[in-house]
């Protein structure tokens, strides 16, 4: 019980004895002490008592000896239990035991400091500290210092020396400088260009407020109903009968559905819709040397005029996409039956019955023909690849093939079979007419591109060329706001010849660390040094191994993969700095808390928001400041938003009148840090190079709610505040923008840069070029070269001599490896990375039927290249068989456009 003694002492203020104190400092968790003193938080944060006494007494070595002692206690404890068990395992497995004589390098400290003591003017509770922040920091360099290999990482074996200096070297450093060449300023008027770009700037946010316009957005082709999809296939199907007779069948003789014509199409897919399908078409006539041709355009709508608005305009469906997101559609799918009310609510045995009866009606609604065509995709493609699934026999008829086969067919992963049906359906199509399905679709892109042209009238500048708009249009674009201040930050500049100095630079700094650690070991002068824990405390910082319990401003001086992205930030980034869009909307959520009981819910007329309701003085100056810097956020943020995706969308008429130089600033932007390895264990773990994914991968309106755009006006809070009253949340547009940007058939100049960036990425001349991240960035790029030559065949010629190029450069940089007893000297990594770009390239000649290279891989099955092979490469012959097939159906739009987005 309390004394009297002590309860007039604490009514007087005076805090509880001394001796109680101690006591209670002695026996408080020692977890919660070693928190609050080593990490620089309040002090017993969770005790509730904290005084000035207390904080005194916690000084004293009569509080302090008894917590080291408890401490040492618990590691020795830990310990022994961890000898044990680490013995008893080498017993079970027959393996020698080696006993350790510490649990970690705290562990060590502290014992040393306990048996000799503190030095003079020291505490015990500056030894508990300096244990414990300088045992983490030495224990963090037996596993990060600069020298230490990764022996059991068979990704990477290199130490942080050798893996900084190699990859600067031969990765980082030429990227830089490449970079320096693709963003450096090429204008003879700087002042001139950025006077062009404010101006634009003006007119693009003057076109995104102004007669209630919006943005074109384009429709998730997942959500796009049968209905709609059926309409625009029907549109390219109309065009085709424009110059085809409506009696003229559809598919090779040999096909399954070989007497489908023309008009039995069209009136399936008026089935599907539910009604007529229409098309404005204008027609052109020319004469030729081979005589008379008829050209047809397609207006942008059904009934629309051309460009009345911009969001009655469609964007041009790929035809592959169109029956691909079809046939999704027209395919039972399990996943929305489920969330139907009546399988919802159901036992798993009514469950099954209604996906049964599901399947069944779909299977009896088909035509005979279609079931046939079906069953045989299922037996060619399906049954033929998996062993456990057998075919259903051709002598079935259709309408009787067994109800698990109905229930494996509707089951299988739709992307699969429908590729396969897509497939099925292009490869078996009479040839001239799948060529004119291709021509409609790149006249429906012209006629596209011509309607946003007409958009954005007011918005090109009249007395610039097309040439000039596209530079000042892909300017804004580009252009990426400037970072937050908790962002990384590097010192100094990047010239040239401070790159040049950089490798010298960071020895030195590895050198004082290994120094600095041998001191800490060896002087007890440094030991107790505070300077020594602050410049220990840097070095992680510098090199990307910064932990979240140290957060300070970050330097990554010498983290360097971060070099790059750094780069690009000063190459790209503006003056303006806008509010982080997180933070924002939770700034917006709590003004709407805290005012919204004043007013009320705002009804669907803004304008009768007010803060009706008085304030005392103080709390009115406070709720009017954090209205003036919403306000001002919000038009901060969407000036930024509106103008930079309005300058997208006006680009993509004027991409073939980008120059060069320009393309490769669009390609390198979208592309050089769109993938990074993050599979792999990195030297740098704090390492995040993710630029061009960060910037270019979405929409900057993609809120959970689409933000409107600032009129600039006394309306804007009242805007501001009914948008995040809104619960509507828009799922049926896709904002990913290479769905945008890239989103209709590319022109020549933007496929020769794509080309460029492959060949620069990859192999230029030795093994240690290339790197898993710039792999998978070149990736990316293939595959919009790939869908390139299958949309338009006759300029393929353009990507067969890029990919020429980088085989070329593939092979010759492990010709000349010398050999040891037939086997290539090569690391390990090495021969991954080379055999993942060699991979990439065959496939992409596969896909792209490049015959004219087959001379060029027939290198990689001779000598140093065949050797590095692994065993199931394909061989010569089969490669062979498969570039001169007919190609393969490429991927729909979401694989396409969104590969790795998620």
């Amino acid at each position: 019980m309390m004394s009297e003694e002590l309860h007039v002492d604490l009514a007087e203020g005076q805090g509880p004895p001394e001796l109680i104190i101690k006591l209670a400092l002695q026996y408080l968790p020692w977890k919660e002490l070693l928190f609050s003193v080593s990490r620089d938080k309040p002090l017993l944060t969770s005790v509730g008592v904290v005084c000035k006494k207390w904080k005194e007494l916690l000084e004293t070595d009569e509080v302090g000896r008894p917590l080291c002692l408890n401490l040492l206690k618990l590691y020795d404890d830990l310990l022994v239990m961890r000898n044990g068990n680490k013995r008893a395992v080498a017993e079970q497995r027959g393996r020698d035991f080696q006993e350790d004589f510490f649990c970690f390098k705290s562990h060590e400290l502290l014992a040393k400091i306990m048996k000799d003591g503190p030095p003079p003017g020291r505490s015990y509770k500056d030894a508990f500290v300096l244990s414990e922040k300088m045992g983490e920091y030495m224990d963090d360099f037996e596993f990060i210092g600069p020298d230490v290999a990764k022996p059991n990482d068979d990704n990477d074996t290199r130490s942080l020396r050798e893996a900084s200096i190699q990859d600067y070297r031969c990765i980082i450093r030429p990227t830089i400088e490449r970079l320096r060449g693709v963003f450096g300023n090429h204008d003879d008027n700087t002042e001139e260009q950025l006077k062009d770009v404010a101006e634009m700037k003006k007119r693009l946010l003057q076109h995104a407020r102004g007669n209630e316009r919006t943005m074109l957005l384009r429709k998730d082709s997942l959500r796009i109903e049968k209905e709609e999809l059926a309409e625009d296939a029907g549109r390219m199907m109309l065009m085709l009968a424009a110059s085809n007779d409506l009696g003229k069948k559809m598919f090779v003789p040999s096909s399954l559905p070989a007497s489908m014509s023309l008009e039995e199409v069209i009136q399936g897919l008026e089935t599907i819709k539910g009604g007529e399908i229409e098309v404005q078409l204008s027609l052109q006539v020319r004469r030729t040397s081979s005589g008379v041709k008829r050209k047809f355009s397609c207006l942008p709508g059904h009934k629309k005029q051309l460009a009345t608005r911009i969001d009655e305009l469609y964007w041009p469906q790929n035809p592959v996409d169109s029956i691909n997101f079809l046939l999704r559609q027209l395919l039972p799918d399990k996943n929305r039956v489920k969330w139907e009310d009546d399988y919802y609510d159901a036992t798993e045995e009514v469950q099954e019955q209604i996906w049964n009866d599901t399947v069944t009606k779909f299977w009896l609604e088909l035509g005979e023909p279609v079931r046939q065509f079906l069953v045989a995709v299922y037996n060619d493609d399906v049954a033929s690849r998996f062993i456990d699934t057998n075919h259903i026999p051709m002598d079935t008829p259709a309408r009787e093939v067994p109800l698990d086969k109905l229930k494996q067919i509707c089951d299988l992963p739709y992307e699969f079979f429908r590729k396969k049906i897509a497939d099925r359906i292009l490869r078996d199509m009479e040839p001239s007419l799948c060529e004119q399905i291709f021509e409609v679709y790149h006249r429906q892109k012209e006629t596209f591109c011509e309607a946003l042209q007409e958009e954005y009238a007011n918005v090109y500048s009249e007395t610039s060329s097309l040439e000039h708009n596209a530079k000042v249009l892909l300017d804004i674009f580009l252009e990426v706001p400037s970072r937050h201040d908790d962002f990384i930050r590097f010192p100094g500049s990047m010239t040239t010849e401070a790159c040049d100095t950089f490798v010298e630079r960071m020895e030195e700094t590895m050198n004082r660390w290994n120094e600095l650690i041998d001191l800490v070991n060896t002087d007890d002068d440094v030991l107790w040094d505070p300077q020594t824990l602050t410049e220990l405390d840097s070095f992680d910082l510098m090199f990307g191994h910064t932990f979240v319990r140290r957060r300070r401003t970050l330097t990554l001086e010498f983290c360097v993969p971060e070099l790059v992205t750094e780069f690009l930030y000063r190459s790209l980034s503006s003056t303006q700095q806008i509010p982080k869009r997180g933070e924002f909307e939770n700034e917006v959520g709590k003004f709407w808390d805290d005012y919204a009981s004043l007013v009320g819910r705002m009804g669907t007329n803004t304008q009768t928001f007010s803060f009706s309701t008085p304030l005392p003085y103080s709390e009115s100056v406070e709720r009017e400041t954090r209205r003036l810097r919403l306000v001002q956020d919000f038009r901060a943020l969407t000036s930024y938003i509106y103008t930079r995706d309005h300058a997208m969308i006006a680009l993509v008429p004027l991409l073939p009148h980008l120059s060069r130089h320009d393309c490769k600033r669009l390609v390198y932007a979208l592309f050089i840090q769109r993938e990074d390895d993050r599979h792999i264990p990195s030297k740098w773990k704090y390492s995040n190079c993710r630029f061009s994914r960060s910037n270019f991968s979405s929409l900057g309106m993609e809120f959970m709610k689409k933000i409107p755009c600032a009129l600039g006006d006394d309306s804007d809070l009242l805007l501001l505040l009914k948008w995040h009253q809104d619960q509507t949340f828009d799922f049926s547009n896709d904002y990913k923008i290479l769905g945008y940007i890239f989103g209709v058939p590319l022109p020549d100049n933007i496929i020769s840069s794509m080309g460029e960036f492959m060949v620069e990425n990859l192999y230029q001349g030795n093994i240690t070029d290339v790197n898993t991240t710039k792999t998978n960035n070149v990736r990316m790029v293939t595959l919009f070269l790939q869908r390139f030559c299958y949309e338009r065949p006759k300029s393929a010629h353009i990507v067969w001599d890029y990919l020429r190029e980088a085989l070329e450069n593939a092979i010759a940089v492990v010709e000349d490896l010398p050999e040891i007893e037939n086997e290539v000297e090569i690391q390990p990594a090495q021969r991954s990375d080379w055999v993942d770009v060699i991979t990439l390239l065959v496939v992409s000649c596969i896909k792209v039927r490049a015959k004219r290279l087959l001379s060029h891989l027939r290198r990689l099955y001779q000598g140093a290249p065949l050797a590095l092979l692994p065993e199931n490469f394909v061989g010569f012959r089969t490669l062979v068989e498969r570039v001169k097939q007919k190609p393969m159906i490429l991927n729909d739009t979401l694989e396409f456009h969104q590969l790795h987005e998620f």
